[in-house]
């Protein structure tokens, strides 16, 4: 049976590849669309992608910083999860995982 422990490690690493490979597909489409936008034109059909680009990529940041707190837990941090929680924790992200695929 694999400890909760190697689980927690195994999301950890899965979420950090997830976040790293959708930053440089969402970055690559951002700078792509960009460079074919050279006139007036083609910002007025292309503008509003390109602000939704720039949105989901601020959204990542923030998903990336929430990342790093729960993957990176201070020395002092009194907030520890009780072992339930722990559980809940791991059950809604199996969830999550396999409705995505």
């Amino acid at each position: 049976m694999i400890s909760k422990k190697t689980k927690l490690e195994k999301i950890v690493r899965m979420i950090e590849d997830q976040l790293l490979d959708d930053r440089g597909i969402l970055q690559e489409l951002y700078n792509d669309l960009k460079q074919k936008c050279v006139n007036a034109q083609d910002y007025a059909v292309n503008g509003s992608n390109l602000a939704k680009y720039a949105e989901l990529l601020i959204k990542q940041t923030g998903q990336m910083i929430d990342y790093v707190k729960i993957s990176k837990p201070k020395d002092n941090d009194v907030g520890n999860l009780s072992e339930d929680e722990k559980d809940d924790l791991f059950e809604e992200i199996e969830r999550d995982g396999s409705s995505e695929h």
